[in-house]
C-alpha cells in the first residue's frame, strides 16, 4: 500500500511536470496542436483518477 504522503508527493510532482512542460513549450514557440492537447488530457486524466482513488478509500 502507498501512504497517503507518497501519493500526494506523486500527483504533485506529477502536476509540476506537466506545467513545466506546458511553459517550455510556450516559451521556445512550439506550436503543436496535439502536444497541447496531450498535455490538458493527462493533466484531466491525472486529476480525475486522483479524486477517483481519494473517494474510493
Amino acid at each position: 500500500m502507498v501512504s497517503s504522503k507518497k501519493d500526494r508527493w506523486s500527483f504533485v510532482s506529477w502536476l509540476v511536470f506537466l506545467v513545466l512542460a506546458f511553459i517550455t513549450m510556450v516559451k521556445e514557440g512550439v506550436i503543436v496542436p496535439s502536444a497541447y492537447g496531450a498535455i490538458i488530457f493527462a493533466f484531466f486524466v491525472g486529476w480525475d483518477g486522483s479524486k477517483l482513488w481519494k473517494n474510493n478509500k
